[in-house]
């Protein structure tokens, strides 16, 4: 298994990691491309051989804050850590980039806040 930074070639990847792990929901390729190449935005992707097995994309909200905006992992992949494994390494960069808090929102409610000190 792998984790990389996102690369353009991996939309059609990141579009299947979503329909697969969301049965409701899911972006769709607009809005993928709207996420991954948002001002700022950074992507991880996640494969295993040549498949893609899960993805995170973060979003500045301003200078001090990012929002965790999109983790997916296709199903024969839950349950083994590797949203922890995304989320960890989203979070290296999130640091090294300055950030002092994140967030993981689900709709219009913050699930996860973090503070880094």
């Amino acid at each position: 298994m792998e984790i990389r930074p996102f690369n353009s070639d991996d939309l059609k990847g990141i579009y299947e990691i979503e329909h697969s792990a969301f049965d409701v929901g899911p972006y769709n390729i607009d809005e993928i491309i709207e996420m991954v190449f948002s001002k700022d935005a950074f992507t991880l992707v996640a494969t295993d051989s040549d498949e893609y097995i899960g993805y995170v994309t973060a979003v500045p909200l301003n200078e001090y804050e990012v929002d965790i905006e999109s983790i997916a992992v296709i199903p024969k992949y839950q349950g083994r850590h590797l949203g922890d494994s995304l989320l960890d390494s989203i979070e290296e960069i999130i640091k090294k980039k300055g950030y002092k808090n994140q967030c993981l929102r689900y709709g219009k409610k913050i699930m996860l806040p973090l503070i880094f000190i």
